[in-house]
């Protein structure tokens, strides 16, 4: 499954459409993926012992200023509901943590 989702570029394609770097790279063991499985744009560093191997350069996203602040608000916001999830409906009705 997970070399279905790297092949069909499932979750790559909406890294770069969020704008989340400059810079993307794919990270794996040896023999995992080969240079031309890579997403276009994308880098690729391979583990070598306890050390990354660069086998392929990515191509740089510019991210404008604005683009940069609505990515990090997007998290923010993913964050703050996750978390929110958790809380309690009644605040006054809470258990204190043990």
């Amino acid at each position: 499954m997970l070399q279905r989702k790297t092949t069909a570029a499932v979750k790559f394609s909406r890294l770069r459409k969020y704008g989340a770097a400059d810079f993307l790279y794919l990270v794996t063991e040896p023999g995992i993926v080969e240079a031309h499985e890579v997403p276009d744009g994308w880098g690729l560093l391979v583990r070598d012992g306890a050390t990354l191997a660069l086998r392929q350069l990515p191509v740089r996203h510019s991210l404008t200023p604005e683009r940069r602040l609505a990515w990090l608000e997007r998290l923010a916001l993913a964050g703050t509901a996750a978390a929110a999830r958790g809380l309690p409906a009644d605040p006054a009705t809470a258990r204190p943590a043990t």
